[in-house]
């Protein structure tokens, strides 16, 4: 962990687990009333995690985060400096009812060297992250129920050597702010999510939205009729 940096337990106690209701008011308990934050917390009530930006660099106590989140539903953790695969793999087997997760603009090594547990996850947010294909291919393995994947902030390479495909399960792919010129560098990106459906390109400086041959490979994306679908 870099000099400064906190870890996520230690945040998750320093926001959730103090008795001021300034402090916990923006949490999401359910099934306990007139219970202190610290006791509901405990009882593993916490359903929504939020901790963006707050100089996050690695875990902390496993068993603690287990005690605290196994309940927890959606968790940010954008804008942190988490760049071990290990975390992320402490992250999955510890939050089994994580469904939505955000690690977008976090420094993550782009190379797995960690073997990561199967998930549950349906969204996955990896904003900014620049991960090569091979390392996204690997990670979405273990996610075989994500049908959104937000990978708007990245920059990608129209040479890169991986040519298979990259997930099944995908349907909705954002790609916003990403510097695509061209449609077919879009359409790099697409082709590899065979049965996307939709498709997030806002903010993108394209001079033009062309039929490729990529269309043909994709049978839910259809042309012209998937303008519809194209925002």
């Amino acid at each position: 962990m870099e000099d400064g940096c906190s870890t996520l337990v230690r945040s998750l106690e320093k926001k959730y687990l103090d008795d001021d209701d300034e402090i916990v008011q923006g949490i999401i308990f359910t099934g306990f009333t007139g219970c202190s934050p610290c006791k509901m917390a405990s009882q593993r009530a916490l359903e929504l995690l939020v901790l963006n930006n707050m100089n996050i660099g690695t875990i902390g106590d496993s068993e603690k985060l287990a005690m605290l989140a196994s309940h927890v539903s959606e968790a940010d953790l954008g804008w942190n400096q988490i760049s071990q695969w290990s975390d992320v793999a402490c992250i999955l087997k510890n939050l089994p009812h994580l469904r939505v997760l955000n690690i977008g603009h976090n420094p993550l090594n782009p190379v797995i060297d960690h073997e990561l547990p199967v998930s549950t996850l349906h969204t996955i947010i990896l904003n900014g992250t620049h991960l090569p294909f091979k390392t996204l291919q690997s990670f979405l393995s273990v996610l075989p129920k994500v049908t959104e994947l937000h990978m708007s902030d990245n920059q990608f390479n129209d040479d890169d050597d991986c040519d298979k495909s990259i997930s099944t399960s995908v349907r909705t792919i954002h790609l916003n702010r990403c510097g695509f010129l061209k449609w077919s560098s879009v359409m790099n990106v697409v082709k590899r999510f065979p049965n996307v459906c939709s498709v997030f390109v806002c903010e993108n400086p394209l001079k033009d939205v062309t039929h490729c041959k990529q269309f043909d490979q994709l049978p839910f994306l259809e042309f012209p009729e998937s303008s519809k679908n194209v925002h």
